[in-house]
């Protein structure tokens, strides 16, 4: 396996500066180049962890073939957001924020100002879409009652839709020896959600008890907060250097319903029966339900599943 690529960058070195503006304008250009300490280039090797973490983005879901860390990539965009920044840009948080808010994805508000330094809420935001594998694990078949021991090897393509937000309220504070750049926890996330839809099987395509797959809801929310047992802010240094649960809580909901078309010769008086599973949990076996549904059905389906209602 090729060694993996060091996403943390560096913004071209400005001449050094003490930190006597009498509006805390120095601290726009030292957060963005990290000049004698951190700055934003620790947000992309923070963003690059939770997309690699098997406790956060890097899981695999049901009926996909695979993780979401080859579909979507947040650290090599945010990396470039900020090596994008020029020294005009950084000649005042007033500057910087407006640099900002300027690329496309990205909102950007001056929160606070004083002497001492300045507050910016940054929210950075893109889409995502690619085919994926389609698959049903055999070992779900035992759930299928009279079909138990028959072979369930589903497979095809999908089409993944989803987008990710990160949300971050940044500190900048000289009134310290050496100034310090924070988040502030309670006002700071990582939100992933996913769509997947429009189930192909290939041309030909049968096996066993299975005919066709008439229709697929999946959907998932991948949500990492921040938090520490010091108070609200957290120096941008620890986000990238002591990457522990210590410091994020993760929380993933996923739900899927698919229909699965029966082959003639399992004939019932209406025609060939249909059974829906339903996935509740990411390791979760799949529920059963008998019947037909498609679309807001299966949105429907899976809603009473959660709940515990009857279907």
């Amino acid at each position: 396996m090729p060694a993996k690529k060091n996403n943390r960058f560096q913004l071209e070195t400005l001449e050094p500066r003490l930190l006597l503006s009498a509006d805390g304008s120095a601290l726009a250009a030292d957060l963005a180049t990290g000049l004698g300490h951190t700055g934003l280039g620790e947000i992309p090797v923070l963003v690059e962890h939770l997309q690699d973490s098997p406790d956060h983005l890097n899981q695999p879901l049901p009926l996909i073939g695979q993780t979401l860390t080859g579909l979507l990539n947040p650290a090599a965009q945010l990396e470039d957001l900020f090596a994008g920044l020029t020294e005009t840009d950084l000649a005042s948080p007033d500057d910087l924020v407006d640099a900002l808010d300027a690329e496309a994805g990205v909102d950007a508000e001056l929160d606070e100002h004083t002497d001492d330094g300045f507050t910016l809420d940054l929210r950075v935001t893109d889409g995502f879409a690619g085919i994926v594998p389609l698959g049903v694990d055999p070992e779900d078949a035992r759930h299928l009652g009279q079909l138990a021991g028959a072979s369930l090897d589903i497979y095809g393509n999908a089409r993944l839709t989803g987008d990710w937000v990160l949300s971050l309220r940044l500190v900048a504070d000289s009134s310290y020896e050496t100034a310090r750049f924070s988040i502030d926890s309670t006002l700071s996330s990582l939100l992933v959600d996913v769509e997947v839809s429009a189930p192909v099987l290939p041309e030909g395509w049968h096996n066993g008890p299975v005919s066709d797959v008439n229709g697929l809801h999946f959907q998932a929310q991948f949500q990492t907060n921040f938090y520490s047992a010091d108070g609200d802010l957290i120096d941008l240094s620890r986000l990238s250097s002591e990457i522990s649960s210590d410091l994020f809580s993760a929380a993933t909901e996923v739900h899927a319903a698919m229909t699965l078309q029966m082959v003639a010769t399992l004939n019932s008086a209406h025609g060939p029966p249909s059974t829906t599973l339903v996935w509740q949990d990411l390791d979760a076996m799949p529920s059963v339900h008998s019947g037909f549904a498609t679309g807001t059905d299966l949105a429907e389906i899976v809603r009473l599943d959660a709940t515990g209602s009857a279907v």
